[in-house]
């Protein structure tokens, strides 16, 4: 084939066509969708330069208000305190492949290459949704897990614990993050460990092991507690490529990066601004119920340290949802749903939380690590891309042949961070028992 052309004079810009016009309007709906925080966060392009992002940071109030006797001298002048963080943008990236003989079977019907490239759309945006929804929850690290324990070397069973790094509760599972078919690699520290070439995961066990497991094709790699579980994009990586070709420190910067209240965040270290601090009620690693005063707390001393301006949403899991409607329950109140606008023309139903003088929806995410509730200002959240999922055409063409393949590719992108410039006005209960 020359190109993608029948007698019938269905072209290979014909099928571009359809791919850019048909599809990629669906495709970003369906991604957006999928996730609370896509949905309800706003999306921002000023800013955005090339691959960067300026991100407009306040990092210190001024306080230089005082009451004086009559008369008396006025207080020295002092400004708030702004900073700007510049961030790389990450990059998303899917394919989708058409093999020829498929192609040559359309002969002129464009309702065929439709129906022949559905299914490949709707996985691919599935999967899309779901990795990009998984690291709005992590810490930009990459790190999807931490290998359990000390295997046996060349060992293709891998027991597993702390999705996303997070602590280790014994309910929670190292597998969350992780799915069949999916490549890795593993990582000691910053170093890429010897032979870690790029294996798929050929069967998930979230049910073995203490916390998961995860079973590799093969393995001729010495593994150890701790070691740092990594998606790549191919199976020949090496130390000279991991840091490019996989996502080690490749990640958006999700919640568990900006909502925290001792790591550095967007180059600004909380022990030096401690306005940067984000607002963390945990319980020494010992877990708990949750209880509505816990929450009370939460959104108390949220208001507290960003001068009044409380969380607009809760996210959690479907197990402290549960629990929280069975309180309400218990004290016979009787929870209604309420329906609030989901974003994309999405409407989700909520249970939610009284704090004060405001209702606060409760949201519950697939993704959410076991044993937290967020509460985030949505409004001090940004999206800063340019544009939204896009098809990789910038030498005019969207499907290019695969070289030595009876078939061709388009490729799915998106350029992105996430990232909020008021750290102090987010806060997470943490140490609860689901």
């Amino acid at each position: 084939m020359a190109g993608i052309i029948t007698s019938g004079g269905f072209t290979k810009a014909a099928a571009e066509g359809i791919l850019k016009d048909v599809y990629i309007g669906p495709v970003n709906r369906l991604i957006n969708q999928k996730s609370v925080l896509l949905g309800r966060v706003q999306r921002e392009a000023e800013g955005v330069s090339g691959r960067q992002v300026i991100v407009p940071l306040h990092v210190e109030a001024n306080e230089r208000v005082i009451t004086t006797g009559r008369g008396g001298k006025l207080p020295d002048p002092k400004s708030q305190v702004y900073d700007k963080a510049t961030v790389l943008t990450k990059y998303y990236y899917g394919r989708i492949k058409i093999d020829g003989p498929t192609i040559a079977d359309l002969k002129d019907d464009m309702g065929a290459f439709l129906r022949a490239t559905e299914s490949e759309m709707q996985g691919l945006a599935e999967t899309a949704a779901s990795k990009q929804n998984q690291q709005l929850f992590g810490k930009g690290d990459g790190v999807r897990a931490l290998v359990d324990g000390n295997p046996l070397a060349n060992a293709t069973d891998i027991d597993l614990r702390q999705p996303w790094g997070f602590p280790n509760y014994a309910f929670s599972k190292g597998t969350q993050y992780l799915r069949k078919g999916q490549l890795v690699i593993f990582v000691r520290g910053s170093s890429f460990i010897t032979n870690s070439t790029g294996h798929e995961i050929t069967v998930v066990s979230p049910a073995l092991g203490a916390n998961g497991r995860i079973t590799i094709a093969a393995n001729t790699m010495d593994l150890a507690d701790g070691d740092k579980v990594v998606l790549c994009s191919h199976d020949a990586i090496t130390s000279g490529n991991f840091t490019l070709d996989s996502e080690f420190n490749n990640a958006i910067l999700g919640l568990g990066a900006a909502i925290d209240d001792t790591s550095v965040y967007l180059g600004v270290d909380p022990a030096v601004r401690p306005i940067w601090k984000a607002n963390i009620l945990g319980n020494g690693g010992t877990v708990r119920s949750i209880e509505e005063d816990l929450i009370q707390q939460l959104v108390d001393v949220i208001e507290t340290n960003s001068m009044g301006s409380g969380p607009t949403a809760f996210l959690t899991t479907h197990g402290l949802r549960r629990q929280y409607a069975a309180l309400l329950r218990n004290d016979r109140r009787f929870p209604g749903m309420t329906e609030v606008d989901g974003g994309f023309g999405v409407k989700r139903t909520v249970l939610m939380f009284q704090g004060g003088n405001i209702e606060i929806p409760i949201f519950v995410d697939r993704d959410c690590p076991a044993g937290f509730w967020w509460g985030v200002d949505e409004g001090q959240f940004r999206f800063y891309q340019k544009a939204a999922w896009n098809w990789m055409d910038d030498d005019g063409s969207i499907l290019h042949r695969l070289p030595d393949d009876d078939a061709f590719q388009a490729t799915l992108r998106l350029y992105t961070e996430f990232a909020t410039g008021a750290r102090n006005r987010h806060g997470l209960l943490k140490d609860l028992a689901e």
